[in-house]
């Protein structure tokens, strides 16, 4: 099968973004990195790697620090890996990795303990010490996988009847095909362009030769971390602008017979949005008057994304030391993903959400959501900082990042690509002439603009932004819908706009994104909140394009999960107890209808996480920067990561 890249035998060439790169059984590495003569030029000192399963007699001071750090969050080291000069010894300077179990916390499904990776060394050490910790798991996230995402990613009803047939094969088999080869070409068309950082590119190929030394018969391979990594955001871009359906057509044309594929198949990808993006997601940022502690900042993030039934049983932490002058970070994440669902480093703390937009560039996707948030992360001294190194990357996605820092400066982004203009106009997103002329004027949105917030592409929302001016056009916005408005809803700062997820569920297929959610903060109030939805109105306008109305149907209540956090924290100031209340709302105790996937169809609380729920904990005052992360299923704990245990001058 071509979607396969077999390794097997002890020197192999592996065919890639980057080349024909030969691998040797025993490669030798610089300790910086840098090419050898078997993918990495050869350095003057050859470098081995050792394993060691107990080195409670050798461990290097380094490791003793980190085992120390690990022990105090719950964890045992049960591997270390390092990479050195000597082939015999590890000495002090060496890169190190490790994986570690917890005590008591166990994954619901399997009961196998909840792990933890922590790896220090260069950009390039930092992927092959994960590669030689991670292959198994990488290799489940790179096949099974990829290859359960597909039919996920398309028309349920359709995918569903066809799942275990001809047709259901063929297909699945030409639209996985469809996006590595898509997402690779596009990835190569941009990286000769400097749109990502080189480091994370190089902690990707060390992380591919990680796996092939662990496992030289492993799949994993460049073009799969690629896609991994970065088809997320070339999906996105391509759905919610509407083209990828032709470009599909256009693969299958040019890479298929007409005769390889039946009537039926070809009945099904002449149709107009096929493919999906079945995520929902939730954060908030709290901090001042609404918390408790001096000085506390929590920042609540619930990220769901199609799991395949293998996401779940993989999702874990990192804690990455990068030896460059980036900073120590912790992130949720599954081995082979490069970038972060949720990432802390010792000043900042963020998340990536979807949001289903227009406002994209399909054809340069560029650097965003995972990656971004992992790169700001291990860069940003404050969110002034983090916004600026967001606003210079060359993104070309819309997402969302809820972001805080350790001195409550919290923000909600509404991203899109990147830009130099200093304004957007939404208007030429939508092409319905009766929903056009329900919306605001170009001469309203010039008078009532947003651009005070907007940053190359970004609106950068905090508590005191306001957009009441746009509510009036709701009333015809709901007629236009058949549904009835009811005015108080909108303008009280604890309403809600649905009474229930399933009234909204039921209600956001006539509505679509064709309205404004109303902004339930003010100056006043010392919190912000996300859901998957624009509350800045010109970013809301370019949600309403045909095809982005059309996945507005498929929400899963995002103005009621809005509403529903806002509630919650008008309540009073926040300890980390309460936090974690409110970001676990939706748990299948509270709301067991809500979620679908259940591992026993009898217990609410077998229910798959989807994704990861995380609580950051950050004071600027004491130096607390924690993660407080569930993976899983519902009956799973959470984990822990004080950060400040792994600084490297932590002794």
């Amino acid at each position: 099968d071509n979607m396969f890249l077999v390794l097997a035998t002890a020197v192999v060439a592996v065919s890639g973004l980057f080349g024909t790169i030969r691998v040797a059984a025993t490669p030798l590495y610089t300790i910086d990195g840098s090419r050898t003569q078997s993918g990495r030029a050869r350095g003057t000192t050859g470098l081995a790697e050792r394993t060691a399963l107990d080195e409670s007699t050798s461990l290097l001071p380094r490791q003793r620090e980190i085992e120390a750090a690990l022990a105090n969050d719950g964890f045992t080291v049960v591997r270390w890996v390092t990479n050195g000069s000597s082939t015999t010894t590890a000495v002090e300077g060496d890169s190190v990795g490790c994986l570690a179990h917890h005590h008591n916390a166990t994954n619901y499904r399997t009961g196998a303990p909840k792990s933890m990776f922590v790896v220090e060394g260069s950009a390039y050490q930092l992927g092959w010490l994960s590669g030689r910790l991670g292959v198994k798991d990488a290799e489940v996230l790179a096949t099974t996988y990829l290859d359960r995402l597909v039919p996920q990613l398309l028309d349920y009803g359709w995918a569903h009847q066809v799942q275990n047939t001809t047709d259901g094969a063929a297909l699945f088999k030409l639209i996985g095909q469809f996006l590595i080869d898509e997402a690779n070409r596009s990835w190569r068309e941009q990286y000769t362009k400097g749109v990502w950082p080189e480091a994370l590119v190089e902690e990707m190929r060390g992380f591919v030769d990680g796996c092939i030394l662990e496992d030289p018969s492993t799949v994993v391979s460049m073009e799969r971390i690629i896609t991994v990594n970065y088809a997320f955001d070339w999906i996105s871009a391509n759905v919610f602008s509407g083209v990828i359906e032709t470009k599909l057509r256009a693969y299958a044309r040019t890479h298929r017979a007409p005769a390889d594929l039946s009537d039926t198949v070809w009945d099904f990808l002449n149709r107009d949005k096929i493919i999906q993006v079945p995520l929902f997601c939730d954060a908030f940022g709290a901090y001042g008057t609404a918390t408790q502690g001096d000085g506390d900042v929590f920042l609540g993030r619930a990220f769901q994304l199609a799991t395949g039934d293998v996401f779940q049983d993989l999702a874990s932490v990192m804690v990455a030391i990068p030896r460059d002058d980036r900073l120590t970070s912790a992130r949720v994440f599954a081995p082979g993903i490069i970038g972060a669902i949720t990432a802390i480093g010792p000043h900042v703390g963020l998340g990536v959400d979807t949001i289903r937009s227009s406002f994209s560039d399909p054809e340069a996707p560029g650097f965003n959501s995972a990656l971004l948030v992992r790169w700001v992360a291990e860069t940003a001294r404050s969110t002034a900082d983090a916004v600026t190194i967001m606003a210079n990357a060359r993104r070309g996605c819309p997402w969302l990042y809820p972001l805080c820092d350790n001195q409550g400066k919290c923000v909600m982004i509404e991203g899109g690509p990147y830009t130099t203009n200093t304004t957007l106009d939404p208007l030429p997103y939508v092409t319905d002439e009766k929903l056009k002329a329900l919306l605001p004027t170009r001469d309203f949105l010039q008078a009532h603009s947003s651009d005070a917030i907007f940053r190359n592409g970004l609106y950068i929302r905090d508590s005191s932004f306001s957009a009441a001016e746009y509510y009036r056009f709701n009333p015809s916005l709901f007629a236009h819908a058949n549904v009835s408005y009811n005015a108080s809803n909108v303008d009280s700062a604890d309403a809600f706009v649905f009474a229930t997820f399933t009234e909204e569920d039921a209600l956001e297929k006539q509505l679509e994104n064709a309205w404004f959610v109303p902004v339930r903060t003010s100056m006043a109030d010392d919190f912000v909140v996300l859901s998957n939805i624009a509350l800045v109105p010109e970013a809301r306008i370019a949600m309403m394009s045909p095809a982005s109305n059309f996945f507005g149907r498929t929400t899963e209540s995002a103005s009621w999960r809005y509403d529903h956090i806002n509630r919650d924290l008008r309540k009073g100031p926040v300890d980390f107890a309460r936090a974690l209340d409110i970001i676990t709302f939706l748990t299948p105790e509270h709301f067991p209808t809500y979620w679908a996937h259940r591992f026993d169809p009898t217990d609410p609380m077998s229910a798959q996480v989807e994704g990861a729920v995380s609580l950051l904990w950050m004071n600027g005052k004491t130096g607390r920067q924690e993660m407080h992360t569930k993976t899983g299923y519902w009956h799973d704990s959470f984990t822990r990561v004080q950060l400040p245990g792994y600084y490297p001058d932590a002794s």
